[in-house]
């Protein structure tokens, strides 16, 4: 199925008489007005009356629009947040699970055998550590805190990847932003970027040459999808 989105933008604001949001104007604050001006992006699957009814007429596209929503409220929620690594890493992965219809850790293996958080791993430095997630076979994945540096990140997970049996995507995360490292052997190491706000868009960016939201879904389900040409 495919589902085309127009910006509504320029929609949004073009009447003059009629400003958004506007306290005191005579028609900024209209209900009538709130209720037919068209949505802005971050707007566009809120449960509106409207909304509702076309979907109603439209229901092949009903089943998709609980997850839509979901990737739209993880987007937002998490934009604002200001937890320290500590505090969010584990809620931020979860949440993401739950977004892309994948279970968590302990949800998949309550042994720890083949996902977990904390992974324990021996390093060169002191002879322990630990990384965020891993999933056999999948990844390694390192938090960090928010504007925290990435590289940072990914140089604890290259020091971890032999105990972490060198999974062939690592994955370093800001809350907001994303980089997921191919690590396969004999391939050239290539790297995915993007925010969460990219997750909302069904196109690649300028630092990430698959849709963002694919690449996440990738990551979980398929890490030959990510494998560089050799």
């Amino acid at each position: 199925m495919l589902m085309v989105i127009f910006g509504a933008g320029a929609s949004y604001d073009s009447v003059s008489t009629y400003p958004p949001n506007v306290v005191g104007h005579p028609h900024g604050g209209d209900v009538a007005n709130r209720f037919h001006r068209p949505p802005l992006a971050n707007e566009l699957f809120e449960n509106r009356p409207l909304f509702a009814d076309i979907i109603e007429r439209f229901q092949a596209c009903e089943p998709i629009i609980p997850r839509l929503r979901a990737v739209q409220g993880e987007t937002e929620r998490w934009k604002a947040s200001t937890l320290s690594e500590r505090a969010a890493a584990q809620s931020h992965f979860i949440d993401l699970c739950e977004v892309l219809g994948q279970p968590h850790p302990a949800a998949a293996d309550q042994t720890g055998d083949t996902f977990t958080f904390e992974k324990h791993v021996s390093t060169l430095e002191d002879g322990k550590g630990f990384a965020d997630v891993w999933k056999r076979g999948f990844f390694g994945w390192e938090y960090k805190g928010k504007h925290k540096s990435l590289n940072a990140a990914y140089a604890q997970l290259v020091r971890y990847q032999g105990d972490l049996e060198n999974p062939p995507l690592l994955v370093t995360c800001d809350q907001d932003r994303f980089e997921v490292h191919t690590n396969f052997t004999g391939t050239r190491p290539l790297v995915y970027s993007f925010a969460l706000s990219d997750l909302l868009t069904a196109t690649p960016t300028p630092n990430c040459a698959l849709p963002p939201l694919d690449v996440l879904r990738a990551v979980f389900t398929n890490p030959e999808l990510l494998r560089p040409e050799a």
